[in-house]
């Protein structure tokens, strides 16, 4: 009968699922389009899976104008979000006020891509469709949404957002991304939030790859947020082009504890097979 295997050789054998685990925390992931959602290659092009190395998660929540209540939502691996709500809203003028009505959703959605179409920009990228305020003649508009029920802990974020449709009003066009928290959920002043700029100064601007804010080409901002229990997270898009956004993609930062874990487990295990292999060779 084959010897059960000791805890040092279980630490060995599960290390490298737990690691994957520490690095790639529960992920969130919206795609704001008219119609339906990326496909293919297109279910890993985003801001999130270039800067994380490793992370494969492909299940997106394809929203258009509607808020969604808790348990509507899935996570990036496809469980649901149970307790996870998102509450859309807008601004009128965002050059008088810096509060999102969370009363007004967005009016407008479209799958875009006419004028910024290639490289990620291509095909059913998250990075083309998207929601805004108003029409292009209604500049300094804002859109915002709120994300109520996530648990306590720290979270990067990752926001897309440029009209793809039109070269209107006029290049430069530019996306300003706000993120914070608020203690309760309901109507939110974004004006002392961190906040990141990016400028489209073409068309065919920034198409090649995902670029962070802060960067030549920059083409989409991230935040690192932390929430305490009942904390709610709030996002806001403003700037020249009525602020779009296209996607926003949410993942949990893994404790410290979770990587001292995993190493612990993996030098046990090899310390122990050092042990027995001494023992062997005797």
């Amino acid at each position: 009968m084959m010897k059960p295997y000791s805890k040092p050789i279980l630490a060995l054998l599960f290390a490298g699922p737990l690691f994957a685990a520490a690095l790639n925390g529960q992920a969130l992931m919206m795609n704001f389009r008219d119609s339906g959602g990326p496909t293919g290659s297109n279910l890993t092009n985003s801001p999130l899976h270039s800067d994380v190395a490793g992370f494969s998660e492909t299940t997106w929540n394809n929203v258009r104008l509607a808020d969604m209540a808790a348990g509507s939502l899935l996570y990036a691996d496809g469980s649901t979000a149970s307790t996870v709500g998102m509450n859309l809203g807008s601004i009128l003028d965002s050059t008088s006020g810096s509060t999102i009505d969370l009363s007004t959703n967005p009016d407008r959605v479209s799958n875009l891509g006419s004028q910024t179409n290639t490289g990620i920009y291509s095909g059913d990228s998250v990075g083309t469709g998207g929601i805004f305020y108003g029409t292009s003649s209604q500049g300094e508009r804002g859109v915002g949404l709120q994300l109520t029920g996530l648990a306590a802990g720290t979270y990067d974020l990752y926001i897309s957002g440029r009209n793809t449709n039109s070269t209107g009003p006029a290049f430069p066009l530019d996306n300003v991304f706000y993120a914070g928290v608020s203690a309760a959920s309901g109507n939110f002043d974004y004006s002392g939030y961190s906040s990141s700029t990016i400028d489209f100064v073409s068309n065919t601007d920034a198409t090649s790859s995902w670029i962070m804010a802060g960067n030549a080409n920059e083409n989409y901002a991230k935040f690192t947020v932390s929430l305490t229990d009942g904390d709610v997270l709030n996002i806001a898009s403003v700037g020249s082009a009525r602020g779009f956004l296209n996607s926003v993609q949410l993942v949990a930062v893994p404790e410290p504890g979770a990587y001292a874990s995993v190493f612990g487990g993996i030098a046990l295990g090899l310390i122990v097979l050092r042990r027995r292999k001494g023992t062997t060779n005797l």
